[in-house]
């Protein structure tokens, strides 16, 4: 469904995995259009920030969703990832 956020950010995960970088972004981008404050959503980002080599962006992605839902282990992760 085009207006959940969370089949949004599932959908570009599947993206990415594939390697369709560009269309993952759009489907993320979606996600967060529609809650800005989705801690899944800023982890796909921060992941596709990470896989472009955009290493500041990825960092603050991580850290927003990690700010928003410190039990998630993927940001965490990517943060670590980041700082490697």
């Amino acid at each position: 469904h085009p207006d959940d956020p969370d089949l949004q950010a599932r959908h570009a995960e599947l993206l990415a995995a594939f390697g369709r970088f560009g269309e993952a972004r759009t489907a993320v981008s979606r996600a967060l259009e529609l809650r800005s404050d989705y801690p899944p959503a800023l982890t796909v980002l921060g992941f596709l920030d990470l896989v472009e080599g955009e290493t500041d962006s990825a960092a603050e992605h991580f850290r927003r969703a990690i700010e928003l839902d410190q039990g998630a282990a993927l940001p965490h992760l990517g943060r670590g990832l980041v700082l490697m």
